[in-house]
C-alpha cells in the first residue's frame, strides 16, 4: 500500500514537472517571437538615431557660429526636459488611479542585478538636470532676471530631490551593511492611489503647464529681441529625441536577458530534477517576485525560528538549574560552573534574538514604503494578523528571557554574599 501511494506521488510530481517545463517553454518561444517582432522597433530606433546625427552634424558649424545659439539651446532644452519629465510623472500618476492600486512584490531575480543601475541612472539624471538649469540660467542670452531665477529655481528643486533620494539610499546602504542583509528592493506604490494619485497628477499636470508656458515665454522674448529662435528649438529637441531613443533602446537591450532566464530555468529542471514545489519557488523568485503576503509569511517562519531557538535556551538553562537545585549545594563549583555558562548561552541566545528583530524591522520599514497601493485581500489580512501575533510572541519571550537573566544574576548574587 506504502509503495502504491509513494508510486502515486512520484507520477504526479512527474505530471506537474511536465506542466511546469510546457509553461515555461511557451513563455520562453512567447519572448522570443516577441523580441523578433520588437527587432525591427530597434533598428528603426537606431535609424532614428543615425538620421538625427546625419541632420545634426553637417549643421553644428553654422549653429556654433552664433554663440548665443547655444545657450538658447540649453534654456530650450531646460524646459523641454522638465515639460517630458512631469508629463509623464502625471501620466503614471493618472494610470496609477485608474488601475485602482498596484500589488506590492519583491523585485525578481532577473531584475535585482539591473535594479541598482537603473536607480543609479535616476541620480545621473537628476544630477544632469540640476547642472542644465543652473548652467542655463548662467547663460541665458536673453530674457529679465525673473527667467534666471525661474532656472535656478527649478535646479535648486531637483538638487533637492537628488539630496533626499541620496540621503534615503545611504541609510538604507548603512543599514543593511550593519545587519549582515542584501539591500531589499520592493515593487509597488508609497502612495495611496485614490489620494495621492489625483494629488499627484494635478500637481504634475500644473507644473508641466508652467513649464510648458516657460517656454513658450523665452521663445517669445527670443523673437521680441531678434534672436534666431528656430534653431536653437530644432537643437534642444533633437537633443531631447536622441536621448529619449537611447533609454528605449537600453530597456529593449535589458529585456533581450530575459530568455536566458527562461532557458536556466529549464536545464535546472531536466538536470537537478527539481520538485513542483522548488520550480514554483524558482520561478516566483526569479521572474515574478514574491507577493504581500507571501513575503510576509516568510517573514513569519524566520521570527518563528529565532524565537524558537531561544525558547530552547530557556528550556535548557531550567533543565540545568532544577538538576543543580536538586542536588542542593548552590556552593559547589560544578553550580558556579553552570551558572556562568547559563548566563553566557542565555546573553548569545539573547543577542542573536535582538539581531533578529533589528533585520526584521528595517526589512518591514522598507517593505512598508511600498506597500500603500497594495489593495487589502482576505489572505494579506490573514498574514497581517499572524505577523503581528508573531511579534507579540516575541516580545513576551525577550521579556521571559530578561526575568531569566535577573533570576540567575540574583542566584548569583546570593552565592557570592554567602562567601
Amino acid at each position: 500500500m506504502e509503495g502504491e501511494l509513494i508510486s502515486a506521488r512520484q507520477a504526479s510530481d512527474e505530471a506537474a514537472r511536465k506542466v511546469w517545463l510546457d509553461y515555461i517553454g511557451k513563455l520562453n518561444d512567447r519572448h522570443r517571437q516577441s523580441i523578433g517582432s520588437s527587432g525591427a522597433t530597434s533598428w528603426v530606433l537606431f535609424g532614428a538615431l543615425v538620421a538625427i546625427l546625419l541632420s545634426t552634424i553637417p549643421r553644428l558649424t553654422s549653429f556654433l557660429k552664433n554663440p548665443a545659439n547655444l545657450s538658447s539651446a540649453l534654456v530650450c532644452f531646460a524646459f523641454e526636459f522638465d515639460v517630458a519629465i512631469m508629463l509623464l510623472a502625471a501620466y503614471s500618476y493618472l494610470l496609477y488611479f485608474h488601475l485602482g492600486g498596484m500589488a506590492t512584490r519583491t523585485v525578481p531575480d532577473r531584475s535585482r542585478r539591473v535594479q541598482p543601475i537603473i536607480h543609479v541612472g535616476v541620480m545621473m539624471m537628476q544630477l544632469f538636470l540640476i547642472f542644465s538649469h543652473f548652467l542655463a540660467a548662467k547663460s541665458a542670452p536673453v530674457g529679465p532676471k525673473s527667467l534666471r531665477w525661474g532656472l535656478a529655481g527649478v535646479g535648486l528643486f531637483w538638487a533637492v530631490n537628488l539630496y533626499m533620494l541620496v540621503r534615503k539610499d545611504t541609510h538604507k546602504f548603512r543599514q543593511s551593511r550593519q545587519l549582515g542583509i542584501p539591500i531589499p528592493w520592493f515593487q509597488g506604490a508609497g502612495i495611496d492611489p485614490q489620494l495621492g494619485a489625483p494629488i499627484g497628477f494635478g500637481i504634475c499636470a500644473s507644473l508641466t503647464g508652467l513649464f510648458l508656458a516657460g517656454l513658450i515665454w523665452y521663445i517669445s522674448l527670443q523673437m521680441r529681441a531678434g534672436e534666431d529662435w528656430l534653431a536653437p528649438l530644432d537643437a534642444s529637441c533633437s537633443v531631447l529625441v536622441f536621448l529619449v531613443i537611447l533609454v528605449a533602446l537600453a530597456y529593449r537591450g535589458f529585456k533581450v536577458t530575459l530568455a536566458d532566464s527562461y532557458e536556466v530555468l529549464e536545464r535546472s529542471i531536466l538536470l537537478e530534477n527539481l520538485s513542483p514545489s522548488d520550480i514554483r519557488a524558482k520561478f516566483i523568485a526569479q521572474f515574478i517576485g514574491s507577493s504581500a503576503a507571501e513575503w510576509l509569511k516568510d517573514q513569519i517562519a524566520s521570527l518563528k525560528e529565532a524565537d524558537d531557538a531561544l525558547l530552547r535556551v530557556h528550556a535548557e538553562i531550567h533543565r540545568a538549574l532544577d538538576e543543580l537545585e536538586a542536588r542542593g549545594d548552590r556552593a559547589s563549583r560544578e553550580f558556579k560552573a553552570a551558572l556562568v555558562k547559563a548566563l553566557s548561552t542565555l546573553g548569545m541566545g539573547v543577542h542573536q534574538h535582538a539581531q533578529v528583530l533589528k533585520r526584521h524591522h528595517f526589512l518591514t520599514m522598507e517593505f512598508s514604503k511600498a506597500l500603500a497601493g497594495e489593495p487589502l485581500s482576505p489572505p494579506l489580512t490573514i498574514v497581517m494578523s499572524e505577523w503581528k501575533a508573531q511579534l507579540g510572541q516575541m516580545v513576551a519571550t525577550a521579556r521571559s528571557a530578561t526575568e531569566l537573566r535577573v533570576k540567575l544574576i540574583a542566584i548569583s548574587r546570593s552565592i557570592s554574599a554567602k562567601k
